[in-house]
């Protein structure tokens, strides 16, 4: 039998489908140079999380090199055990690790960690026909080159880098317009009507809310009666934050040069992940490596354009290449000089999802219904970013314009 209902039609009285609009990937098409990392987020590597809180185990292989500390002399005799050598990262050294001094080419056996005092190392050196045994005078670097075990020899000590827990947490990003009934029905000069144009605009606007959050945010949970009351709000880390060891900052008074470029590229940039990473460069940054266009160096305008975004090719003489994607958020005195060298490979967008609710980026339709005679709409996204091995990303200051 029919349903019947007496009074003016509420939302209540309307499936969730007509007043709940899907925009997760429509909205990507509004304006997409303005939010490049947001949309390549999206479409490269995007994942729920059902929790506000998300979080992913990282790994890697034990290290191999290392540096005896400043400071540290010690007289080294071929084939006999030095006294103790302190060096800046003991975790990555057993015995019976065969190590070379760079500095002086001794390689020497390892033959204590750690037993008579802490952060230091006793070797034997002299394992070359030479006998090398050239006293240490501090601030060698040290690489393990295998390791050598006696015949006959039992199990080796082991040491192994802890699988480490990393996280961070999604973010509510709001964006509503509103517009009274009298006003959505008057005809304006436009080709879109006032309401569309309004709603056209703000969804750009909510798409740079949420891309200036994954390049500048900070990660953090608080519970105050200043912003709110009894719930939590809840900020995500951005990419910025994230990078941490391979970040150059060049000289206040030295413009950058490809020679110092490429050092970055080689030392940071590429030191860790893929061979081809994304470049997010401010216009000065984009402008100098422009210049130094050569027959080894191509700059090559537009090759790639995806998801709407143009992308320009750079290869260096080392043979790294970088798509290149001038950032217009990448501006002022600090980030105006600065660029970001981004490995998508390790880089996930988490959007809330969980219990048939789905929190990617909707447009909710009159979410107020108190009688008033207007519409009010509201973009709704709840997203964090996951940067994993924040070392296969690299981050670049204080570039000075050279043009």
């Amino acid at each position: 039998m029919a349903t019947y209902n007496r009074g003016t039609i509420g939302t209540a009285d309307i499936n969730s489908a007509r007043v709940v609009k899907d925009m997760s990937n429509d909205i990507l098409l509004l304006d997409p140079k303005r939010t490049p990392f947001l949309v390549f987020s999206k479409k490269l590597r995007k994942e729920p999380t059902h929790n506000i809180k998300f979080s992913w185990q990282e790994d890697e292989v034990l290290g191999h090199r290392t540096a005896i500390t400043t400071g540290e002399a010690v007289t080294l005799t071929a084939e006999s055990e030095s006294a103790a050598i302190e060096v800046d990262n003991i975790d990555i050294l057993t015995v019976g690790d065969m190590v070379l001094i760079e500095d002086s080419g001794v390689i020497a056996y390892v033959s204590d960690v750690e037993d008579t005092a802490t952060n230091k190392i006793k070797i034997v050196p002299g394992f070359d026909s030479s006998n090398t045994a050239t006293d240490i005078t501090g601030g060698e670097e040290l690489q393990i080159i295998g390791n050598a075990n006696e015949e006959g020899a039992g199990i080796r000590d082991e040491n192994r880098r802890a699988v480490e827990d990393k996280s961070n947490y999604v973010q509510q990003f709001k964006t509503n317009f509103s517009m009274t009934d009298i006003q959505m029905a008057t005809k304006t000069y436009s080709n879109k009507s006032e309401w569309g144009r309004l709603r056209y605009k703000k969804g750009i606007q909510h798409n740079e809310e949420i891309e200036r959050a994954l390049l500048f945010g900070g990660q953090k949970k608080l519970t105050s009666s200043v912003i709110g009351g009894s719930h939590s709000t809840t900020t995500t880390k951005g990419a910025f934050q994230f990078i941490e060891s391979n970040v150059e900052t060049v000289g206040s008074s030295t413009a950058l040069t490809e020679t110092a470029w490429n050092e970055f590229l080689k030392d940071k940039a590429f030191d860790h992940g893929s061979d081809k990473k994304t470049l997010l460069a401010s216009k000065t940054l984009a402008h100098q490596i422009s210049t130094w266009a050569s027959d080894s160096v191509r700059i090559e305008p537009g090759r790639n354009k995806r998801f709407g975004v143009n992308v320009d090719s750079y290869i260096s003489t080392l043979g790294y290449e970088l798509d290149v994607i001038v950032h217009p958020f990448l501006e002022g005195n600090k980030y105006g000089q600065a660029g970001m060298v981004l490995d998508m490979d390790a880089i996930k967008l988490r959007t809330l999802k969980g219990n048939g609710k789905d929190f990617d980026t909707k447009l909710l339709v009159d979410v107020v219904n108190d009688g008033a005679h207007k519409q009010i709409d509201e973009y709704f996204t709840v997203a964090g970013l996951q940067l994993e091995q924040e070392k296969r990303h690299a981050a670049i200051f204080n570039t000075l314009d050279n043009s």
